[in-house]
């Protein structure tokens, strides 16, 4: 072996060695941040707004109908009737 390709091979494994314990460095320390829900940039709709309910129908004893409404979809309240019938 020659004393170039000595110094050579010396040189090579030093450099592979900094590069190796350079990037285990940055990886060991590189910052984690926790991700929670409230970090994404999806907004809940506003109140009875972009709110879909199914289109069913309830029947009041009165004979009203009533439908579902938002923001909870549930049936809106039945009219009370003025006479004492039931």
């Amino acid at each position: 072996m020659t004393p170039n390709k000595g110094f050579a091979s010396l040189a090579l494994i030093i450099i592979a060695v900094l590069i190796l314990g350079g990037g285990y460095w940055v990886w060991k320390n590189q910052a984690v941040v926790p991700v929670s829900v409230t970090d994404t940039n999806i907004e809940p709709p506003a109140p009875e707004e972009n709110i879909g309910c199914t289109e069913d129908a309830k029947l009041c004893s009165d004979g009203s109908v009533v439908v579902r409404v938002a923001p909870k979809c549930d049936f809106a309240p039945c009219a009370r009737s003025l006479s004492n019938d039931y």
